[in-house]
């Protein structure tokens, strides 16, 4: 399993730049790292969750839970309902004051808005993409070092090659072999939507967090 630290030796290596491991590590870390958020939003099998979280009766909003780096979709599991999406402002011209189910939602404040307002506490569905940071020193790893580590080190390349060295001929080369590897892994992605959703034991109803897709 590749370290933060071993991916960004592989670049340095790759680039033919032993600079980018000494006076320009911090720009090589700086890199790595915004090609890691880069990709954060894109819905991959690993990054790929359903979670249940209760909502809070008489409360028009709740807190974004804090696993979830991007929502898809909110049900209620217990119902069989799916929340509608609305802008702020939709969800603000709807009448004031009215208490039931909530059947919409909308971002607020880094948080969800509800409406009708929960007139009890109901449990809700997340689908959505899983917040997975970098890791957090060269010696930690996780998935963006080791499944990830082609499309990361390609495009960090890709972005130094453009912002830092000016090198228009190791932009298209680093940007295709970046193209190349976020291809697969979309691939990889599309083949294991077909197996079947595994739940928790409870059903999920303990808000446990989970991967939907599985080998």
């Amino acid at each position: 399993m590749a370290t933060l630290g071993e991916l960004k030796a592989r670049i340095a290596l790759e680039m033919d730049r032993q600079d980018l491991t000494d006076e320009l590590s911090a720009t090589l870390d700086k890199h790595v790292r915004e090609a890691i958020e880069f990709f954060t939003d894109e819905r991959f099998y690993f990054s790929a969750i359903v979670m249940r979280a209760n909502c809070t009766a008489a409360s028009v909003t709740m807190d974004i839970p804090v696993e979830i780096k991007r929502i898809d979709k909110i049900t209620l599991p217990e119902v069989y309902v799916e929340l509608r999406e609305l802008t702020l402002p939709e969800l603000e011209k709807l009448q004031d004051g009215v208490f039931a189910q909530p059947r919409y939602y909308a971002y607020y404040n880094d948080q969800i808005r509800f409406w009708p307002v929960p007139d009890k506490v109901y449990v809700l569905e997340f689908t959505g993409v899983l917040s997975n940071v970098a890791p957090a020193t060269d010696a930690d790893s996780n998935v963006w070092t080791t499944t990830c580590e082609s499309l990361i080190s390609n495009r960090a390349k890709m972005t130094l090659a453009r912002d830092v060295f000016r090198d228009p001929e190791g932009v298209q080369l680093y940007g295709s072999a970046a193209a190349e590897a976020l291809q697969r892994l979309r691939s990889d992605t599309a083949k294991r939507l077909v197996a079947p959703l595994r739940m928790p034991d409870d059903g999920g109803r303990s808000g446990h967090r989970f991967n939907i897709y599985y080998d």
